[in-house]
């Protein structure tokens, strides 16, 4: 499912749906991109921003009642504000892509195969709908945010995430927002990286009721109420280049 920063959201849905279903019992969810291959290691709006990341999650049919709740949404007319506008059918990559770098006001060198970022439009975009997004998710679920023991936010950067919880008046240790200080922003990976680095235990399942939300390419965005009650989360590993 190509869908980025709120891919992992709708992956963990269809996982979901595969299980409550009884099509499976076990899936096995892998997210993860290499945004790296896609920006110009000379574009200074973009290269410093990006971690390259992959995890896996395993969905499994469970005895334990434990119902979760998703929201899925899109909208097709901010497409333009993250693209990669080469690439694909309608614009493949060739000797005019590779050779179309133009260099902007600030310095930053920038290709039609390199990924473009409007960062002002993204951060309205994500200002505009996570709130709402979080509230709809909750009432659906039929609950409070002194039921919720994180809110794991798709790691674009600190600054978004701290104007999201502002506004949602989450408190500080709720919304963690310092992820993308270790890793970078990871795409379609940061939501269950930011599980891993906030509460990894390799041995005992941890006791958890949290809202999943990713929003960004698409533009897109998706919010989850679920348990990890029974969940078992590893640490992170780093790998170096």
């Amino acid at each position: 499912m190509s869908l980025g920063c709120s891919g992992y959201v709708y992956g963990l849905w269809l996982a979901h749906m595969m299980v409550e279903t009884g099509a499976c019992s076990n899936v096995l969810l892998l997210a993860g991109d290499t945004l790296s291959r896609c920006v110009n290691e000379r574009d200074r709006s973009t290269a410093p921003l990006f971690g390259d990341a992959g995890t896996a999650t395993l969905v499994q049919r469970s005895d334990v009642k434990m119902p979760s709740y998703f929201s899925l949404h899109t909208d097709g007319s901010g497409s333009q504000h993250i693209m990669q506008p080469a690439g694909a059918f309608r614009t493949p990559f060739s000797e005019v892509t590779r050779n179309s770098t133009v260099v902007d006001e600030d310095g930053n060198h920038k290709s039609q195969e390199d990924l473009l970022m409007n960062g002002a439009e993204v951060f309205n975009f994500s200002i505009k709908v996570e709130p709402p997004s979080v509230q709809d998710i909750l009432e659906f679920s039929q609950k409070s945010i002194d039921d919720i023991n994180y809110v794991f936010f798709h790691q674009a950067n600190q600054y978004i995430i701290s104007n999201i919880a502002r506004r949602l008046k989450l408190p500080k240790e709720k919304a963690p927002s310092d992820i993308v200080s270790h890793y970078g922003n990871q795409s379609s990976a940061s939501i269950p990286c930011a599980i891993c680095h906030v509460i990894p235990n390799s041995d005992k399942p941890v006791e958890q009721e949290s809202v999943l939300s990713g929003f960004g390419v698409g533009l897109s965005w998706a919010s989850a109420v679920l348990s990890l009650q029974e969940a078992k989360v590893l640490n992170v590993n780093i790998y170096n280049k």
